[in-house]
């Protein structure tokens, strides 16, 4: 199982990644003791008291317990979520990842210079008549995400760039419409771009 971040930075990005899981994964959240707005509330928190830390550093003022108040708050929150999720998914590898609670990528040298992984389950959530929502899960293996690129393929024609997400969700507007559209994504870094995920097929109009 993965391990509590201690890093204030990783207990961040895991709020972050929490948020937009509950958002984009509702059925694994019902009856959760936190909702997504109360994390997103308590993580806001956090990003102002630390505004107001460094704010008060260049002052010459001391002002840490604010932020130390906050983060514990919102830990708190966070670890009664993943204790949820854990319960609900029965510890399932994929789900848990799907909400930005898998296992944690080495840092610093161990994956500088590695490209990610490939994108896994590519799926479409949701279209309408010029624009469609895809979501997909983070690579199991290779470095650390950066970005993702979705990219866009009309009929028997080259791929091509569709937009950006640095989460595991997008919404595509302005689509062609009446023609056969696919859809890849693929992850990238620093240190390039990793393979494209499945390809998934939509007509709009």
């Amino acid at each position: 199982m993965p391990v509590f971040p201690t890093r204030s930075s990783d207990r961040m990005q895991l709020a972050t990644d929490l948020v937009n899981g509950m958002r984009t994964n509702p059925e694994l959240f019902s009856g959760c003791p936190v909702s997504a707005d109360q994390l997103e509330q308590l993580t806001e928190r956090v990003k102002g008291a630390d505004f107001r830390k460094k704010e008060a550093k260049a002052a010459g003022v001391g002002a840490t317990a604010e932020k130390r108040q906050a983060e514990k708050e919102r830990d708190t929150s966070m670890k009664q979520v993943l204790r949820h999720v854990e319960n609900v998914t029965h510890n399932d590898a994929g789900s848990l990842q799907s909400v930005g609670w898998g296992a944690r990528r080495p840092r610093g040298r161990r994956s500088a210079g590695v490209v990610p992984g490939q994108v896994l389950v590519l799926e479409i959530v949701e279209e309408g008549r010029d624009w469609v929502s895809l979501r997909w899960k983070a690579p199991a293996d290779g470095g650390r995400v950066a970005s993702y690129t979705v990219q866009r393929k009309q009929g028997d024609g080259d791929w091509g760039f569709a937009g950006t997400s640095t989460s595991r969700l997008v919404r595509l507007e302005g689509q062609p419409q009446g023609v056969p559209l696919e859809y890849q994504v693929v992850a990238g870094n620093a240190a390039g771009e990793g393979p494209p995920s499945n390809e998934v097929r939509v007509v709009m109009g």
